[in-house]
């Protein structure tokens, strides 16, 4: 993924398919993202760095 696309994403905020964690301490609730993600909408998580 390009500069450019990743400043859009951010710029479009989270929807159905984007979702963005602070950091990786969430990892329980990412994981659970992931999960409904891959059950539902093919979606992406981001983690903030």
């Amino acid at each position: 993924m390009d500069e450019k696309s990743l400043i859009e994403i951010v710029l479009n905020g989270e929807t159905e398919r984007v979702e963005f964690k602070k950091s990786t301490a969430q990892l329980d609730k990412s994981l659970k993202t992931i999960c409904g993600f891959l059950n539902n909408k093919d979606g992406t998580v981001y983690f903030e760095s």
